[in-house]
């Protein structure tokens, strides 16, 4: 038994596309399909590699979804700004900055 290149199930399914839709709407079985094909030898990949290339090329793919990451516009910044040393980065006005304390000890009785 003679080993696929890398991607030749993908490279077989595509190239035979219109002749796999087309059986497969008149009511033929994928693996009807792929006996048929096996046996012309027009295809050499095995059945598990032709199942799941064939459900690949008939699966319309999401909307939105190009297999890779998005582009970020570059006004959005994913590094903090950096404070010059020396200044004081908590802000008394600010609800969104943490206020610690470290030298307040909670009492036991509150807490226990």
């Amino acid at each position: 038994m003679r080993a696929n290149r890398w991607g030749q199930a993908k490279r077989e399914v595509i190239a035979l596309k219109p002749l796999i839709v087309e059986r497969l709407e008149s009511g033929v079985t994928t693996r009807q399909v792929w006996l048929e094909l096996k046996a012309e030898g027009k295809v050499s990949v095995a059945l598990s590699k032709f199942y799941a290339q064939v459900k690949r090329l008939l699966t319309p793919e999401p909307a939105g979804r190009s297999g890779r990451a998005p582009i970020l516009p570059r006004s959005t910044s994913l590094i903090a700004p950096v404070q010059p040393a020396g200044t004081d980065i908590t802000r008394a006005d600010d609800p969104h900055f943490a206020k610690f304390d470290h030298n307040n000890r909670p009492d036991l009785d509150e807490n226990w």
